[in-house]
């Protein structure tokens, strides 16, 4: 079931069918989990030096299924369209938020992360059924394994002796838990890049079904 984003195709300006738009599908957590990492984030930026970590925005915070990419805006009705059938029989599920650690690895961080825990079958399960439905569409998913997990922060200049301090603060954090997320929704999302940073905006929400 589709419900509006923050701004609807039909609400927006009338563009070019030949301009593009970056998008991607996105499940946002909630205020509450996102309190919680923000204050486990200043933490951590409170142990690290600021220009080590580039730490993301809490309001920035979600779990990206697909990426897509750059888009033709004739061809976004289609994609909505693939999204919303994809998400039909799928029911809304609770995983929880657990864990921060970094990949590849702790001790050469280059993401900092906070995992999902709990039972992700069905989460894995709309994720496949994006795939296929995207795949009809001409979109190859990513050959990667999905590692559900939250971007906190992107390590970059970093010291060995700033790598050994993270990587010991993470490991001492590795099963903290953060809460219960319920996922009712997936989001098909607009990212824009500027001088001031990514600013993302939800242009339609699908609702899974009632558990």
């Amino acid at each position: 079931m589709r419900t509006p984003g923050h701004h609807r195709e039909d609400d927006a300006p009338r563009l070019n069918p030949s301009e593009t738009k970056r998008l991607f599908v996105a499940i946002s957590p909630p205020g509450d989990i996102l309190q919680k990492l923000h204050a486990a984030t200043t933490a951590l930026a409170k142990e690290i030096p600021p220009q080590a970590i580039r730490w993301t925005h809490p309001k920035k915070l979600h779990l990206t299924l697909n990426f897509l990419g750059s888009i033709e805006v004739a061809r976004i009705p289609e994609i909505q369209s693939a999204l919303d059938a994809a998400c039909k029989g799928h029911p809304g599920h609770e995983v929880q938020v657990a864990g921060l650690g970094a990949f590849p690895t702790r001790s050469r961080p280059q993401i900092i992360w906070a995992g999902l825990a709990g039972d992700l079958r069905a989460l894995e399960s709309v994720k496949r059924s994006i795939d296929v439905h995207f795949a009809a569409c001409g979109f190859v998913a990513e050959a990667r394994p999905f590692r559900p997990h939250l971007t906190l922060g992107r390590a970059s200049a970093m010291s060995p002796g700033e790598r050994r301090k993270l990587a010991k603060v993470l490991d001492e954090q590795r099963a903290r838990e953060f809460g219960p997320w319920q996922i009712e929704k997936v989001d098909l999302m607009q990212s824009v890049l500027s001088a001031q940073g990514t600013a993302y905006t939800t242009l339609e929400s699908i609702a899974l079904e009632k558990p």
